[in-house]
């Protein structure tokens, strides 16, 4: 197996579409991303969904895995004032999520890069 087959996918980012841009002034109180299910998830698996903007704006969240949530796409609520704050022309948000495994290295996914705009 290569190490690109063995990558996490990149995030989603709901409101973003296929364009990856994302129109901030257009968004209710929170955005959405979404990881898809990935190999060998277990219950107790972390996935912690990391923002960082370009101007300087961050956002973090964790979600553990349960037997509810196993094998099931993971929605993560973002602020929307994460993206708002400072925005100025130009501006992008880079999004990926870390996955930690009992007794294992953590794993970060593909980044998804995002352009920012009014």
């Amino acid at each position: 197996m290569t190490a690109q087959q063995k990558s996490l996918q990149a995030p989603t980012l709901d409101e973003a579409g296929p364009d990856r841009v994302l129109h901030v002034d257009s968004l209710g109180e929170n955005a959405h991303s979404k990881v898809l299910p990935f190999i060998n998830q277990s219950v107790g698996d972390t996935v912690t969904l990391e923002v960082d903007t370009s101007t300087g704006n961050s956002f973090r969240v964790e979600i553990e895995l349960t037997a509810d949530t196993l094998g099931e796409v993971l929605t993560f609520a973002i602020p929307t004032e994460t993206f708002k704050k400072g925005l100025v022309p130009g501006a992008t948000a880079n999004l990926k999520y870390i996955v930690a495994r009992v007794n294992q290295s953590p794993e970060t996914s593909l980044p998804l890069l995002i352009k920012l705009e009014k």
